[in-house]
This record gives C-alpha cells, sequence and structure tokens, in this order.
C-alpha cells in the first residue's frame, strides 16, 4: 500500500537548537524509527512548539535500538508507562524511544514523511492512528485541527488507513475532521475581521 508524503508546515526546524545536537547524534542509528510527539505534530500544525524528543520503533527492534544508542553514548534513565525507555542523549536532551507492537507500526516506519532536514517523521496517517489510540483531549483536538485542513483526497488516504488499521475509529475521525474545518474556519473569519482596515466615520 503506497502512502503519499505530506508537505510538511516546518512548524519546527529539526536542524535547529535545541534540537540539532540531538538529532545529529541519531544519524548514527541503524535501527529503523521515526519522530513523533510534538516536533511530528508542529511539522503539520504551524505554530506548535516542544522541548521533547520522541520516536517510534518496533517493539522487535528495541534490543538493537537499546544498543545503538549506548554505543553513541546514550544513557538509559528511565521507563516509560506506554511502553519504551527514555535516554538521556551526550547533549544532555531527553529521548523517549516508544516500542510499538500495533500492527501499523512497520508501515509507519517504512513510509515516514521526510522533511526538509531530511529526518523521518511519522506520516499523517499513523499519527492520526497514534492519537486516535492515546485518546485524549489533546489528541483529539490535534487531529481535528490538523485533518481539518486536508483536502478530501489527502483526507481519504486517512480515513483509510483508519478503517484498516481501527475501523471502530472512522466516524469518531469524520466528526473531528468537520470539527476542525469549522474551527479553522472561525480562525480564518477572525484574523480577516482583526486585519480589515477600520473605516473613518462619514
Amino acid at each position: 500500500m503506497a502512502f503519499p508524503l505530506y508537505t510538511s508546515h516546518r512548524g519546527i526546524a529539526l536542524s535547529s537548537d535545541p534540537f540539532s545536537p540531538a538529532i545529529n547524534s541519531l544519524r548514527q542509528l541503524k535501527t529503523k524509527f521515526v519522530i513523533v510527539g510534538g516536533i511530528a505534530v508542529a511539522q503539520y500544525l504551524p505554530g506548535r512548539f516542544t522541548e521533547d524528543l520522541d520516536i517510534l520503533i518496533s517493539v522487535e527492534d528495541a534490543d538493537s535500538m537499546r544498543n545503538e544508542l549506548r554505543q553513541i553514548g546514550a544513557t538509559a534513565i528511565r521507563s516509560l508507562s506506554i511502553g519504551g525507555h527514555t535516554f538521556r542523549l551526550s547533549s544532555g536532551l531527553e529521548l523517549d524511544v516508544l516500542e510499538s507492537s500495533a500492527a501499523w507500526t512497520q508501515c509507519a516506519l517504512d513510509h515516514p514523511t521526510t522533511v526538509s532536514a531530511g529526518w523521518p517523521v511519522i506520516g499523517v496517517p499513523f499519527l492520526v492512528l497514534m492519537k486516535l489510540d492515546a485518546g485524549r483531549e489533546r489528541d483529539l483536538r490535534d487531529i481535528a485541527l490538523i485533518v481539518g485542513s486536508f483536502a478530501d483526497e489527502q483526507f481519504t488516504v486517512i480515513r483509510n488507513t483508519v478503517l484498516q488499521f481501527l475501523p471502530d475509529a472512522v466516524d469518531d475521525l469524520i466528526s473531528l475532521r468537520e470539527l476542525g474545518a469549522l474551527e479553522l474556519g472561525s480562525q480564518s473569519d477572525q484574523t480577516e475581521v482583526r486585519s480589515a482596515p477600520r473605516q473613518e466615520d462619514p
């Protein structure tokens, strides 16, 4: 199944501080991963900022990833309740490595969205799946704003991916898109009102 690449809004420059030392150290890794979390969201929602660095791997690759991270000077500091570990990189930045056994994980690893710096960010369909699975209020709002901005053709790819891996959530996805489109439309209207020139009284 082919997944299209989505244009990044470049909400965060992956080559800029405070991420550049950590990102550069990850270039040495051979185990497949995709960037998730706040950085991934920022590629599709302009204006989102984060101080966290999170990556997703297959649970089957957990041992090889841990070994590779140790080789580049990273230290495991704690386990994650959702599965995985937090590492402190040699730069001092913490890295959350999420280990997933979800059926869609390998597809996400094989079909990342490549941003301008060449980094593999999780594709939109799989980011949506992650957030639907988490189900937190903030995750659902992120989904609404992301898919609410997409054209029908792009949304169809997302809907079909959710239908394949999480079919019970398709109706929720459609509702979230409608809510997102309404909120984005409201924001656009407010911007136009604020930017309109004031007319002098006759």
